[in-house]
């Protein structure tokens, strides 16, 4: 960009000094040691400067506003341009395109700019060829993807998002994982410190642009990409057993289906960006709630989690339920899965399904109202139990209440100390 007097128009004096004394004397630095290079520069604008960007978005306007033929649009941000062609084949596509770069060329040259044909992309949507089309700029031909990254948004031929689902969830789990990394290697960090984590690492990134993508989560294929990314995370947030389901561990987790959580956020974007705030409130309940009855519909029906399910039937009580707290030795209570034998000799890793007490299968249940080696921590959790209904203990019932769900940590560990002690004997 050049600035001279004749083309300084009204604009204020102090403005056009500053502006000129911007552009005056600029010089970029190498240093090494005790060595420094000093190159005087005369293009472009300072990388990081407060400026820079007014002044490039003034200077890139005019690409936006050159008359483009029909059904070609161009838009930008920063210093990424894309040129959006429609067309009814693939020749009239070749033709505009032909004719759209060529503008595009002819005003970087004016400008003192180029474009890199090596680094820029073409992408056929909504259309099928024998061939895709022939896209040339200043002579070198634009390569032709089946998927390109759109400001972060991976966009494929079909529309499907798939191959965003699946790059968003795996960028999601890592970063939490990297996040919580000594709690994977002690597992020293606490559910509410690694919930906080959890939102502000793998929620965050999960649902970037969702208001663009969420309508691909009612895909199966989509729905499936993200739930098989979100379970290492769950497991890290519960400290669960990676044999719970993919079903169940969002529910002991206490929170939303990745899929979900993408549906929520993206029509919240989408629906509430022009309300005011009252409005917006009640329109961000009212999508919650919609989303939490799809998670319960899904979780009501479900043949995975069922012994979850006797704990926290309603997800919209598991979610209000801010006590529990799953850790290590209660997700194995809570699920079901862990050391028990019944669960061991189902995946080959124990002789006998048979508890030590001898009476019955070892499983969850069994441990928890029924086997004779554990009365005592069984006496002790359900002493001078206030129940709301007549008749046996509800497993619901031990983690409606602050009380309910520390009598059943306590048991928990009890248990597995206990049980540590007896196998050891045995």
């Amino acid at each position: 960009m050049v600035l001279t007097k004749a083309k300084q128009g009204g604009c204020p004096p102090n403005i056009y000094r500053i502006l000129v004394s911007y552009f005056t004397d600029r010089r970029v630095g190498l240093f090494m040691g005790d060595q420094a290079v000093w190159k005087r520069s005369t293009m472009g604008c300072p990388q990081g400067s407060v400026l820079g960007p007014t002044l490039w978005n003034l200077l890139l306007d005019d690409i936006l506003r050159l008359p483009l033929p029909a059904g070609v649009s161009a838009v930008a941000y920063a210093d990424d341009i894309t040129v959006m062609i429609e067309a009814p084949n693939r020749a009239a596509i070749e033709r505009n395109a032909h004719t759209s770069l060529e503008m595009v060329s002819a005003w970087g040259t004016r400008n003192r700019l180029t474009f890199s044909a090596a680094k820029s992309q073409t992408l056929t949507l909504k259309g099928k060829f024998q061939r895709p089309p022939t896209v040339r700029m200043d002579g070198a031909s634009i390569a032709h993807v089946a998927q390109a990254k759109l400001l972060g948004v991976v966009i494929d031929e079909a529309g499907s998002y798939l191959p965003h689902a699946n790059l968003a969830g795996q960028r999601a789990v890592n970063a939490f994982g990297k996040m919580s990394r000594v709690s994977a290697s002690s597992w020293g960090i606490r559910y509410r410190a690694l919930r906080v984590l959890f939102s502000g690492t793998y929620v965050a990134i999960l649902t970037y642009a969702a208001a663009v993508w969420w309508r691909s989560t009612q895909r199966y294929a989509v729905r499936s990409a993200l739930l098989r990314t979100q379970r290492p995370a769950l497991i890290l947030l519960s400290k669960a057993y990676r044999s719970v389901s993919t079903a169940a561990l969002p529910v002991l987790a206490g929170v939303l289906p990745a899929d979900l959580e993408v549906c929520r956020a993206g029509r919240i974007a989408q629906e509430c960006s022009a309300l005011d705030s009252r409005e917006r409130r009640v329109a961000v309940r009212n999508v919650r709630a919609e989303v939490i009855a799809q998670w319960q519909e899904r979780w009501q029906h479900s043949l995975n989690g069922r012994e979850l399910y006797l704990f926290f039937p309603d997800v919209m009580d598991r979610l209000s339920y801010g006590w529990v707290e799953p850790e290590y030795v209660t997700s194995q209570i809570l699920t079901g899965h862990g050391s028990f034998r019944s669960r061991l000799h189902a995946m080959s890793l124990c002789d006998t399904a048979k508890c030590y007490c001898g009476q019955a299968d070892e499983t969850r249940d069994h441990v928890l109202w029924d086997c004779t080696l554990y009365v005592e921590e069984r006496t002790e959790m359900l002493a001078d139990w206030n129940r709301e209904e007549a008749g046996p203990i509800y497993h619901r019932e031990l983690v409606t209440s602050v009380e309910g769900f520390r009598r059943l940590k306590t048991f928990a560990h009890k248990w597995h100390k206990r049980r540590k002690e007896i196998e050891q004997q045995n």
